[in-house]
C-alpha cells in the first residue's frame, strides 16, 4: 500500500513540474491582439442595404466586385451579409413572436411590453419553462 501511494505521488510531482513547464512558456508566446472593430460609413452601408435586397447570397465574383465598388474587403462585404441575414431572421422571428403575444388575452399591465426585446426575453424565459 505504501508503495502505491509513493506512485501517485510520484505521477503527481510529474504532473505539477509540467504545469511549471506550461506557466514558463506564456510570456514567450504573445497572444494576438483582437482586430479593432471597423465603422463603415453611410455610402457602404447604403450600398451592401440596397445590394442585400436585391440578392440575400452574392457568390464569390460578385462578393469582389462589390468590395471593390465599397473600398472593402471581400471578407468585409461576406461577413456583413451574413450578419445581416442573422439580423433579419431575428427580426422575423420576433415579429411572428410579437403577433402571438398580441393576439394572446393577457391582464392590462403585461399588454403593453410588446417591444421586441420584451418579447425576445419572455421567449427566452418561457423556453427556459
Amino acid at each position: 500500500m505504501g508503495s502505491s501511494s509513493g506512485m501517485n505521488m510520484g505521477s503527481m510531482s510529474t504532473l505539477s513540474s509540467l504545469a511549471d513547464v506550461g506557466k514558463g512558456m506564456g510570456p514567450l508566446t504573445s497572444t494576438p491582439r483582437r482586430k479593432r472593430r471597423v465603422l463603415f460609413s453611410q455610402a457602404q452601408v447604403y450600398e451592401l442595404e440596397r445590394r442585400f435586397k436585391q440578392q440575400k447570397y452574392l457568390s464569390a465574383p460578385e462578393r469582389e466586385h462589390l468590395a471593390s465598388m465599397i473600398h472593402l474587403t471581400p471578407t468585409q462585404v461576406k461577413i456583413w451579409f451574413q450578419n445581416h441575414r442573422y439580423k433579419m431572421k431575428r427580426q422575423a422571428k420576433d415579429k411572428v413572436s410579437q403577433q402571438q403575444i398580441m393576439e394572446l388575452p393577457c391582464p392590462a399591465p403585461l399588454c403593453f411590453m410588446t417591444s421586441p426585446l420584451t418579447v425576445r426575453l419572455l421567449n427566452t424565459f418561457h423556453d427556459f419553462l
